[in-house]
């Protein structure tokens, strides 16, 4: 005894069954009609009745397993007539029954195997709107403008000669009999997008982009997505066509110009796709829309011509000639990142330990990069876990993924600085290290205060942290930011004067702009060394090139206001800086020169353990008036100098080393600071 299949493997069966009899049937009733045509129809033959119920019957049995015939729905998706839904079963027949070939031959010229518009032509002579077969094969209707019919003799005419051979691929011919096979030639130019997170503050706008998406629309808008980031607009549309049960496919501009003298045939076999397999095309637009010509100009013709929907992410909008809507997807705030990044980690969250509220204020994430930085974090634990450590997911995981994610790509505008030094490094007087322990604590309790404590909803802007080191060359500012950013566990990144000051009007804002949005997004710290340069006194207005200054200066302060990290500002010139920009600091931290004292702590540390050294008199190295900076380049030379000579560090090494630096920055050799050493350094 059997047991009966059932579910969706037994229904699908039931319409495979079901589809192929309608589609016998079909293409009997077909050969029936030519046959007629060609040789006259029998006495008494009602043909129509003898093949109509058995038709009608089969197709109600493929409904009743789940959907119509295929031939069925390829004419309701493609709005054929009845008339183009001869002709197309006509294309079709001699690939679905070899015994076509014979009946075409026998209408009249024995070499022909394939149908013909004249051929269709005749069978439908006597019926109602027959001359209407002269226009159905025009670019412009479905046959054509869809691929579905070809012709081999006459690819690129406007239309076809009545005597031509007709053809259809074996994408249709598949479709027919139930397959709905892969269109091969389009796998270089599209790639299918899965996923999507509905982030809990872009859900109107998804439900936005849906509803453009709506089933039946027949002239389908272009929707443009307005974001910051086109991988968030990305997720938005691939939860969007989720919703309007599409799938999401991109198209790959750079491939498409490779393949621009065969655009016609592309965009007919994507608009097939589309019907066929209920798609929508992303597209990818961010440069093309500000850059490339040839890439603007491939998208702008994809906007013109390919019948789909589409959702694109463009800088811009293009043309008014170009139908679009546009839909803008909102930047999200902290408390709406902290639910998307809930929402990725799933079951996992609970491992965090409440550490989420710290990463969320740190890091300005859209659900894109939240998602990746999730994948990332679940790699490294598992990845520890293989090595016999614990598996559970850690908040140090996805704080080292966000800063993986985020890095910025700024290498013409900015310089990545790996901290090298900690709090046990750095020697400057009490004051100084508790104001610098402060700033680090400000960022690190920014979560408890902003948050939990409620003090963000006081504050709209000025969340950010903007700090001045002021000082001497060598006093300690960069080490100081290094300091912060190795206690912090941030990236810390030097800006490029040069790269970002430019003499272009306009040119400037738009390199700061650049910089500026990059790190909210990172929650990198920004370290601006010689800032006079740039936040330096605003001038009196003489002509455009004041003006246009000054509209930098002023820019810069809006930004740094408005930024949410932690800038640092570095300067040896704090006189020349606009008095505006420093009341917008919430600290300013002055290192002074290093006294005898200091500069005494600062030699004892300055060698490291594995150095091999002799006693070095750090009294007598004290006397020398220089500053950190160049205490560590002669503690360095002095290593060199004793390595040549197989020597440990000793303090002769040091005091020649002090020598050459001294030369160096032009200042004498004297016997107050350098003792018994003077004479034996000046030989």
């Amino acid at each position: 005894m059997t047991t009966r299949e059932t579910g969706p493997t037994s229904a699908r069966r039931d319409w495979q069954g079901a589809n192929l009899t309608y589609l016998a049937l079909q293409l009997e009733y077909l050969k029936e009609r030519l046959r007629r045509t060609i040789d006259g129809p029998s006495a008494g033959e009602d043909l129509a009745s003898a093949h109509e119920a058995a038709i009608r019957a089969q197709r109600d049995a493929a409904i009743a397993a789940g959907r119509p015939p295929a031939l069925d729905l390829l004419a309701t998706l493609f709005g054929l007539t009845p008339i183009e839904c001869d002709v197309l079963l006509m294309t079709l027949a001699p690939d679905l029954d070899d015994s076509f070939a014979a009946v075409f031959a026998s209408a009249g010229d024995s070499r022909r195997r394939r149908a013909t518009l004249a051929l269709a032509l005749a069978l439908h002579r006597d019926q109602p709107g027959a001359l209407g077969l002269l226009d159905c094969l025009l670019p412009g209707r479905a046959l054509r403008r869809f691929a579905l019919v070809w012709s081999r003799e006459t690819p690129d005419s406007m239309a076809w000669s009545v005597a031509a051979p007709l053809f259809a691929d074996e994408r249709i011919s598949a479709y027919v009999r139930g397959a709905n096979i892969r269109e091969r030639r389009l796998v270089q130019i599209t790639r299918p997008l899965e996923g999507g997170i509905e982030a809990p503050g872009h859900a109107g706008a998804i439900a936005a982009i849906a509803q453009a998406l709506a089933p039946g629309a027949r002239n389908w808008p272009v929707v443009r997505i307005a974001s910051s980031s086109c991988a968030d607009a990305s997720e938005a549309a691939q939860a969007a066509a989720r919703r309007a049960d599409l799938a999401l496919v991109a198209l790959d501009l750079p491939q498409l110009v490779e393949h621009r003298l065969e655009w016609d045939e592309l965009f007919a076999m994507l608009a097939r796709e589309a019907a066929l397999n209920r798609r929508a095309y992303w597209l990818d637009a961010g440069e093309a829309s500000t850059a490339d010509p040839a890439l603007r100009a491939t998208a702008e013709q994809v906007l013109r011509e390919l019948e789909a929907p589409i959702l694109m992410f463009a800088g811009v909008p293009f043309g008014q000639e170009i139908p679009s809507r546009t839909v803008a997807l909102p930047r999200l705030d902290r408390s709406a990142q902290k639910c998307a990044w809930e929402s990725a980690l799933g079951p996992m969250r609970g491992q965090i330990n409440g550490e989420l509220d710290r990463i969320a204020q740190q890091f300005d994430l859209g659900p894109a990069d939240i998602g990746r930085a999730v994948s990332l974090a679940k790699t490294r634990a598992s990845t520890r876990a293989a090595s016999g450590d614990d598996p559970a997911l850690r908040g140090d995981d996805l704080w080292a993924a966000c800063r993986e994610r985020s890095a910025m790509r700024l290498d013409d505008l900015a310089r990545r600085i790996e901290p090298c030094y900690s709090w046990d490094d750095i020697v400057v007087p009490p004051p100084i290290l508790a104001q610098l322990r402060e700033i680090a604590s400000q960022v690190d309790q920014r979560a408890r205060v902003y948050e939990a404590w409620g003090f963000g909803e006081k504050l709209g802007r000025g969340r950010g942290i903007s700090v001045l080191f002021a000082g001497a060359s060598g006093t300690g500012k960069t080490m100081a930011a290094e300091v912060i950013a190795r206690h912090l566990d941030l990236d810390l990144y030097r800006i490029d004067l040069s790269g970002v000051i430019n003499k272009y009007i306009g040119e400037t804002e738009k390199n700061l702009r650049r910089v500026f949005d990059a790190a909210e997004r990172s929650g990198a710290i920004l370290f601006f060394d010689e800032a006079d340069a740039l936040f330096g006194t605003r001038t009196e207005v003489r002509d455009s090139h004041d003006r246009y200054a000054n509209i930098e200066v002023n820019y810069l302060l809006q930004r740094m206001e408005d930024y949410t990290g932690l800038a640092i500002l570095a300067t040896n010139r704090k006189q020349s800086l606009d008095q505006a920009f420093l009341r917008r600091l919430r600290f300013v931290v002055d290192f002074p020169f290093p006294d005898v004292d200091h500069r005494r702590k600062i030699w004892q540390r300055v060698f490291p353990t594995a150095a091999r050294t002799e006693t070095i008199d750090t009294n007598a190295l004290a006397r020398l008036e220089i500053a950190g900076g160049n205490i560590r380049s002669i503690a360095v030379n002095a290593a060199f100098l004793a390595a040549a000579a197989d020597e440990p560090i000793a303090t002769i090494h040091v005091m020649r080393a002090a020598g050459r630096e001294f030369a160096k920055i032009e200042r004498g050799i004297s016997a107050a600071e350098f003792g018994p050493y003077a004479e034996a350094i000046r030989r």
